[in-house]
Order: C-alpha cells, then structure tokens, then sequence
C-alpha cells in the first residue's frame, strides 16, 4: 500500500496558491471545479479541498453542515471566503447567485428561449394547449408550466 507523501496539513497547503484574494488550490479538481485530496495514499478517500481548508484552518464541520463560499469561486481554499450554513442555506445560496440548472442551463431542458417565446406567442393567439405540446413534443403541464413561469415572472416586474 502506497503511504501519503507527508501529513495532510503539509501535502494540502503545499498545493494552495495564495493571493491577497481567493487562495486557488492547484492540485487535483472534480470535473465541476471544486478541489480534491486525497486523505492518505493513492487508495486514500477523495476529500474536498474547501472542506479540508476549513477543518486545517477552524476545527471540525459539525454533522449536517456544508462549507460554502462567500467568493463563489470553487477552486478557492481562502478560509476567509469559507463560511458554513445548511442543505437549505447552500440551496438559496446557489439560488441567490443564480447557479440553478433552472431553463436553458437545465441539461433535461427541451426547449430553447425562442420555444418558450412562440408558446407564449401562439397561447396568446389562442392555440390549444394541446396542439402547442404536440408541436412542441412536450406535455400539456409543461405547456401550463411555461405560462405560469411568465405570469410570475411579470408580477415579479410589475
């Protein structure tokens, strides 16, 4: 079995490029961009590097608890910009810096932006729902989703 090439603490921030803002790690990342380490050896357990700069630098992450970034900068370590908070608070955090996989970034999403306009279009000339999702190859809800997702969004711009 393949030891680790020196204690975590020394393996990890020897891979940090630090600057006077986010702290970049220069090691291994998954595809989305977030660090990784392994926790010992090359059979060692993947750990995220954020997590592993929050323990080095603040102690344990309590049970149930993520660390998020106040940078929104995956690959940064800065325990400055690292802050804990719930599945909840991560959730309205993605949501508040606009991440969602929500309409065209969704990789399910079926419909372009100029899809969802004709719609609108063709609901507001008066075509059946029924014949806009057979058009469309789509079902009837997702029609009715399309409509109700612009009324909220025009009494959210009034």
């Amino acid at each position: 079995m393949n030891k680790p090439r020196g204690p975590l603490a020394e393996r990890f921030w020897r891979k940090v490029e630090k600057s006077d803002g986010c702290w970049l790690w220069k090691g291994g990342r998954l595809p989305i961009g977030y660090g990784k380490i392994r926790e010992g050896g090359v059979h060692g357990k993947h750990l995220l590097a954020h997590r592993v700069a929050w323990v080095l630098s603040h102690g344990a992450i309590p049970d149930g608890m993520c660390v998020l970034h106040r940078c929104d900068v995956r690959a940064c370590v800065n325990p400055a910009h690292l802050f804990l908070g719930t599945l909840a608070d991560n959730s309205a955090d993605m949501v508040a810096k606009g991440r969602q996989c929500r309409g065209i970034k969704n990789p399910r999403n079926v419909l372009s932006e100029d899809d969802v306009l004709s719609i609108i279009d063709w609901r507001a000339d008066g075509i059946s729902a029924n014949h806009i999702a057979a058009s469309f190859g789509i079902s009837r809800a997702t029609v009715y989703r399309v409509l109700a997702m612009k009324d909220a969004q025009e009494l959210a711009t009034g």
